[in-house]
């Protein structure tokens, strides 16, 4: 199987962004640092995460519990 010029064209640009991309995120310092900063749990965190749960997903708790489904990590090069 061999590829048309025409078709070649469709796989150069998306792979240029591509490159680019990568040479741009490379050619700076890329640092990664955790910043440790606990929430306070109280009282007032309980019941105000209770609060959010009911006003916001319609979830009427007795305990602040969320069973997550995904985990979404952003990444940038900044």
């Amino acid at each position: 199987m061999t590829l048309h010029k025409s078709k070649i064209g469709i796989f150069a640009l998306p792979l240029l962004i591509l490159l680019l991309v990568q040479l741009s995120c490379k050619s700076q310092i890329l640092t990664f640092r955790i910043f440790e900063k606990p929430i306070t749990w109280n009282a007032e965190r309980e019941e105000l995460s209770l609060q959010y749960l009911k006003d916001r997903h319609g979830l009427d708790q007795e305990e602040a519990n969320i069973n997550p489904q995904m985990v979404v990590v952003h990444w940038d090069c900044d």
